[in-house]
């Protein structure tokens, strides 16, 4: 008796979806912290201090999940050519 064969790995690595969507929240997060941190209205100066650093936050987050979502992107890049190459080593 024989084993059936196995069925073929996936030949393409998909990315997470997490880094779909940081991709999608980043600029939110960016133009709202943008916005945020630039006003300088009349009010209460507790406020307007409150406001720029939430817009700081805000920002810095949005940079760290633009960060985050290129760095993904990248290993997934890195390990599509190792799988590759790891095909091609195997078919020779």
């Amino acid at each position: 008796m024989t084993n059936p064969p196995l069925p073929p790995a996936p030949a393409h690595i998909k990315l997470p979806g997490i880094a779909s969507g940081l991709f999608f929240a980043s600029p939110l997060l960016l133009l709202i912290g943008g916005f945020l941190g630039t006003i300088h209205g009349d009010g209460v100066i507790d406020f307007q201090v409150f406001q720029t650093r939430l817009g700081t936050v805000l920002f810095w987050i949005g940079i760290a999940s633009l960060m985050t979502g290129f760095i993904l992107v990248g290993v997934r890049a890195i390990a599509q050519q190792q799988l590759d190459a790891l095909r091609g080593v195997n078919r020779s």
